[in-house]
């Protein structure tokens, strides 16, 4: 006897003693792969990270969130995609993200915990501590221009790379603008006796010096960053060689300053020394890499795109 349903025919879920699935692939859609960017997979599942369900997030898309960033990321069955970070490293000083560890009071930040390192940034002084501002799921300190700073101890060598996710104002274009500052040695009237920094000048120039500010070597840098997210950076080896970045992107070199004296404490957005006030910087803060190596190529370019994605950007 043959009965008929009328149902169309489908497609066979068993192949001898084992049950078919169908494979979903993920791909990143929007984005770099960092916060903020989405993951589409091809069939809607349970998504998960590190081989963890994530709460609430079982269809098509998934939006990365800071909390997830590194992890293993997979939908369902499907093939799996990791992010690099910092954390990748050989080793890091600090690595500080707006998105993680700051602490506020009255609407201002007094300690910046590094994501990656364990160094804290910390200022005491309520007149001098910055804000912390979001937009459109980007997190920054905003500093002033007045005195703000943020001051750490983080390292104590002399060769060392720094990388920072910033936007500096035009807005305190009046002076010269200390963005991050390494020091070593007692303050005096010279100045500080050594030191290796990066700074935006009057002109909107970005610049490095290594040594006392009147004195020292002065690598600066013909083009304008004033207004606009970028990530600046420095190295500096045993030797005292030095090389100034702009989104990864070597854009001056200065051989052989001599300068060899370990580099601490340092200094967020100024100086920190009563005789040069007027290096404060007036902007944005969105992250800060801080190595004690001079970083590969392959390295510094996976740096500079994870501090991009904190500014929103691909790079």
């Amino acid at each position: 006897m043959n009965f008929s349903l009328g149902l169309s025919p489908v497609t066979a879920i068993y192949q001898g003693a084992d049950r078919v699935w169908p494979v979903a692939n993920i791909s990143i859609t929007s984005g770099s792969g960092y916060v903020g960017s989405v993951y589409t997979s091809t069939i809607a599942d349970q998504w998960y990270a590190d081989g963890v369900a994530i709460p609430g997030e079982t269809g098509a898309t998934f939006t990365m969130t800071a909390e997830y960033e590194g992890a293993a990321i997979k939908c369902g069955n499907s093939n799996v995609i990791r992010m690099w970070m910092p954390s990748d490293l050989a080793s890091v000083n600090a690595v500080w993200d707006a998105l993680y560890g700051v602490t506020e009071s009255g609407g201002t930040v007094t300690d910046w915990g590094a994501r990656f390192g364990g160094a804290r940034a910390t200022q005491v002084t309520a007149s001098r501590q910055p804000a912390l501002q979001a937009l459109g799921g980007l997190m920054w300190l905003d500093f002033d221009g007045a005195y703000e700073r943020l001051e750490t101890d983080v390292y104590n060598g002399t060769t060392r790379e720094v990388h920072l996710g910033v936007r500096v104002s035009s807005a305190n274009a009046a002076t010269n603008q200390i963005v991050y500052g390494a020091m070593s040695g007692a303050s005096n009237s010279g100045g500080i006796d050594s030191r290796s920094y990066v700074a935006v000048t009057s002109d909107g120039y970005l610049s490095m010096c290594v040594g006392n500010m009147t004195t020292g070597s002065w690598s600066p840098h013909e083009n304008s960053i004033f207004d606009t997210d970028v990530v600046v950076g420095f190295s500096h080896d045993a030797a005292g060689n030095l090389s100034l970045y702009v989104d990864g992107v070597s854009v001056g070199t200065t051989v052989n300053t001599g300068h060899s004296a370990p580099l601490n404490p340092s200094r967020i957005a100024d100086l920190n020394h009563p005789l040069w006030d007027d290096f404060n910087t007036k902007g944005r803060f969105y992250g800060i890499c801080d190595v004690p190596q001079i970083l590969s190529d392959a390295d510094r370019a996976n740096v500079i795109s994870w501090l991009a994605a904190r500014q929103g950007r691909v790079l």
